[in-house]
C-alpha cells in the first residue's frame, strides 16, 4: 500500500531537495521552484511537494486529502517558524485523518539550531541537512517504522 506524505512549508526551505535527496540520494544542487505540486513516488510512499508561494494556497484542500503523513519544513529564522505553527494547525484542522506530523528544520550547515521545546506541540522535530544528508535518513526511518 502506498502512502501519501505531503510536503508543507514557505518557499525556499528545501522541500524538493529533501524529496530529491531521500529519493536519490543526492543533493540537487539548482533551485528550481515548485509551481502547483510536484509528485514523485517512491518506496512505497507519495510524495506529494506543494509550492510554498502563497498564490497556490487555494489548492490546499485537496492536497492535503488522504495524507497519511505531513512534513513541515522550515529554518530557523523566524518566518518560516511562524508559518510552520500555521501549517500544522491548517493539518490538524482540515486533514485530521492524518496520521504523523513531522517537522524538519533544513539546512542547518546554515544556522544555529533554536530550542525548539514548547511551540511544536509535541511534534517529532529534526534537524537535517539536505546539502550533506545529514539526519535525512532519520525522517525516512521513523516514516519506514509507522508503516511495517
Amino acid at each position: 500500500m502506498s502512502r501519501k506524505v505531503i510536503l508543507l512549508g514557505e518557499a525556499g526551505v528545501g522541500k524538493s531537495a529533501f524529496v530529491h535527496f531521500c529519493t536519490t540520494g543526492e543533493f540537487q544542487r539548482k533551485y528550481i521552484p515548485t509551481v502547483g505540486v510536484n509528485y514523485t513516488k517512491h518506496a512505497g510512499l507519495q510524495f506529494w511537494d506543494f509550492a510554498g508561494q502563497e498564490k497556490f494556497g487555494c489548492v490546499k484542500t485537496d492536497y492535503f486529502s488522504g495524507a497519511s503523513v505531513a512534513l513541515i519544513l522550515m529554518t530557523t529564522d523566524d518566518y518560516t517558524m511562524s508559518t510552520a505553527k500555521n501549517y500544522i494547525t491548517e493539518i490538524r484542522t482540515q486533514s485530521p485523518e492524518t496520521e504523523i506530523i513531522l517537522v524538519i528544520n533544513n539546512k542547518t550547515d546554515q544556522q544555529m539550531p533554536v530550542p525548539t521545546s514548547g511551540w511544536v506541540g509535541g511534534l517529532p522535530y529534526f534537524f537535517v541537512c539536505v546539502m550533506n544528508g545529514q539526519g535525512c535518513r532519520q525522517v525516512l526511518d521513523v516514516l519506514a517504522a509507522a508503516f511495517i
